[in-house]
C-alpha cells in the first residue's frame, strides 16, 4: 500500500513539473507568470522576506486589486522585481503597491507601476544602517506644534489628547542619525497639494492614493525631502528613483545571482500622463521648509524634480 501511494505521489510531482513546463512555454496569466518565475524572484530576494510569503502576498494582489490581471505581464514583472529587490512587501503595510493604470499612450492597454510607501521608505532608510531614527506624523490644529529656525532650532510636537484634535494642518519627518546629527521636513496642507498636483501623475484620477489616502502620500513627501538630507543609500535612491514608474522587464529575462538588477533606461517608462505642467511652475511657499536642526541651516522649499 505505501509503494502504491509512494507511486502516486511521484505521479502528482512529475505532473505538477509539466504543468509548470506547459506553462513556461507561453505564461496565460500573471499567476502563471509569478509561479515560474519565482526561482528568478528569490535570487534577489533579501533574507528577511520569505520567497512564501513574497508569493502569497503577490498572488492576494493579484486577486484583489482591480485591473492588476489586466496589466502587461512585462510591467507587472518589472514591477513584482523592484519590490523583491529592495525587500518590500507588495500591497500591504503601506511599503510598496503594485498600481495598475491605462496607459492611453500604449492603446490603453493597462500597465503595472511600482509605487513606494511611505513605511516602505522608512524601512529602507533604517537598513542603511546610519539610522537611528525615522518617523513621520500629520499635524492636527489643535496640537501643540512649534517649529524654530535660528541659532537654536527647535521642533516640539505634542498631540492634543482631550478632545478634537481639529482638522489636519500639516505634516512632518525627523530623521536622527546614529552619528548624532539631526534633520526635519515640514510642509503644510496646501504645500502636499501643490507638490501632488505638480509632480504626480495620476493626482487628478479617482483612484489616485493622492484622492484615497492623502495623509499618507503626504507623509511620504516629507520622508523623501527629509531623506535628501540624510546618509545616502543604494536602496533609498532605487526605491526614489524608480517610484511611479513602468519598469518593463521581460519575463524570461535570467538573474543570475545577487540582488542587482541592470535596467536599461530604455527599460524605464515615466508612465502614462495628460499632465505637462513643467517642474519649474512649482511654487511651495515658505512653510515647505527643511531645517537641519543641528547646525539651523534652512535646507529649502521643495526641491524642484525628484
Amino acid at each position: 500500500m505505501a509503494k502504491v501511494t509512494a507511486g502516486v505521489g511521484a505521479l502528482a510531482t512529475q505532473n505538477k513539473k509539466q504543468q509548470l513546463m506547459e506553462k513556461s512555454e507561453k505564461p496565460q496569466t500573471l499567476k502563471d507568470l509569478i509561479e515560474i518565475r519565482m526561482p528568478e524572484i528569490q535570487k534577489v530576494l533579501p533574507s528577511v522576506v520569505p520567497a512564501e510569503q513574497f508569493l502569497r502576498l503577490t498572488l492576494n494582489a493579484i486577486q484583489n486589486t482591480p485591473h492588476l490581471k489586466e496589466c502587461t505581464m512585462s510591467s507587472f514583472y518589472g514591477a513584482i522585481m523592484q519590490c523583491a529587490q529592495l525587500g518590500l512587501k507588495p500591497n500591504v503595510n503601506g511599503e510598496a503597491f503594485l498600481v495598475p493604470f491605462k496607459n492611453s499612450k500604449k492603446g490603453g492597454v493597462y500597465e503595472c507601476q511600482f509605487m513606494v510607501g511611505y513605511k516602505g521608505l522608512e524601512i529602507l532608510a533604517r537598513r542603511s544602517g546610519e539610522i537611528s531614527v525615522i518617523d513621520t506624523h500629520e499635524v492636527y490644529e489643535n496640537d501643540v506644534y512649534e517649529l524654530e529656525f535660528g541659532f537654536e532650532p527647535k521642533l516640539v510636537h505634542k498631540p492634543c489628547i482631550k478632545g478634537d484634535r481639529g482638522n489636519v494642518i500639516g505634516y512632518y519627518a525627523v530623521v536622527l542619525m546614529k552619528d548624532g546629527g539631526k534633520t526635519a521636513f515640514y510642509m503644510t496642507v496646501e504645500d502636499a497639494q501643490k507638490y501632488g498636483e505638480t509632480y504626480s501623475k495620476t493626482y487628478n484620477k479617482p483612484d489616485s492614493p493622492w484622492k484615497t489616502a492623502f495623509d499618507s502620500m503626504a507623509k511620504k513627501t516629507c520622508i523623501r525631502q527629509v531623506l535628501k538630507h540624510a546618509p545616502s543609500s543604494t536602496d533609498v535612491d532605487t526605491a526614489i528613483s524608480r517610484d511611479e514608474k513602468v519598469l518593463n522587464l521581460d519575463p524570461g529575462k535570467q538573474i543570475e545571482a545577487g540582488n542587482i538588477i541592470d535596467i536599461d533606461d530604455d527599460d524605464i517608462d515615466e508612465g502614462a500622463s495628460d499632465q505637462t505642467q513643467s517642474n519649474n511652475d512649482l511654487d511651495i511657499g515658505t512653510d515647505g521648509i527643511a531645517v537641519d536642526s543641528e547646525t539651523g541651516e534652512i535646507l529649502g522649499g521643495v526641491p524642484d524634480g525628484e
